[in-house]
């Protein structure tokens, strides 16, 4: 339910002392790009000394890219691979590696896990890649779906197979890929026990995400503010996808993007500001600032 409006959110001004940015659908528009006026409200928030801090399914080394290009990586974090990590773009910046990277907070899965959801998608006629704490992006083979996670985030991959990984490797998110209506099929028939230790989302209509330890956007935004000793009611969080739920109900205004995926993701946020194709980041930063 709706707490504010793009005319009254400035009376959050002294609250406000955090950006959480989710990328696609958000920050960035149907281009995959950062337009000139979302650019420059996100440096005025921060040369106003806001935190900024990107929350995405992403990888590290694509979350910098834009950093870079918004001009605010010197003091500023990110929320990677749909929360199962949490890392410092100050220190990633000086040595932006696909793996090893240092984490403030993390959480990861076995090897023998992810084999288990692989087998159990194979038969809907799935294909698997993943984040691997040791290895980096693992990929079953490279298909229309594995190549979007490598194009975008333009890092090296190995393929494997992920019904032979066993408990000398950890992942930090793992993806089963296919055709949308294949992915709905698999989803339905998943047993309990895996929505027991995994959040299981949806990132993209070709994409069923498996988070370990039930990690979210939100659980990994709580770990940052804990780190820096800030308030959740001090943040202001932007999305429009399943993957951003818990964060925007988590933040002290929740903002969802007139585009949002599922009609849950504009009842459950505070505010409501115009599609990511209408600079609607910037147009909420504007009036809050």
């Amino acid at each position: 339910m709706q707490k504010y409006t793009l005319r009254t959110v400035s009376q959050l001004k002294d609250q406000i002392k955090m950006l959480a940015l989710d990328l696609d659908g958000t920050l960035l528009n149907s281009e995959r790009e950062i337009s000139s006026r979302n650019r420059e409200a996100i440096k005025r928030a921060y040369d106003q000394g806001l935190y900024v801090t990107i929350t995405t399914g992403r990888h590290p080394k694509s979350v910098l890219r834009y950093a870079a290009e918004l001009g605010v990586t010197e003091g500023s974090f990110a929320v990677i691979f749909n929360g199962s990590g949490v890392i410092s773009l100050d220190s990633y910046a000086r040595q932006p590696v696909d793996q090893g990277f240092e984490l403030i907070h993390y959480e990861s899965c076995s090897g023998s896990e992810a084999a288990e959801i692989y087998r159990l998608g194979k038969p809907y006629g799935l294909s698997m890649h993943a984040y691997c704490v040791e290895l980096g992006l693992l990929v079953q083979d490279v298909n229309a779906h594995s190549y979007k996670e490598i194009s975008h985030n333009q890092v090296g991959y190995t393929e494997v197979d992920f019904a032979t990984l066993n408990d000398s490797v950890h992942l930090f998110k793992l993806l089963s890929t296919g055709e949308s209506d294949q992915i709905d099929a698999f989803r339905a028939s998943l047993p309990e026990t895996l929505s027991q230790r995994f959040a299981i989302m949806r990132s993209n209509p070709d994409f069923l995400e498996f988070i370990p330890h039930k990690s979210s956007k939100g659980t990994a935004l709580k770990a940052l503010c804990e780190h820096l000793s800030l308030p959740l009611s001090a943040v202001m969080a932007f999305g429009d996808a399943e993957n951003d739920l818990e964060m925007l109900k988590l933040a002290g205004c929740g903002v969802a993007m007139r585009n949002a995926l599922q009609e849950e993701i504009l009842e459950s946020a505070d505010l409501i500001t115009d599609s990511n194709d209408e600079d609607g980041v910037a147009v909420c930063v504007e009036q809050l600032l």
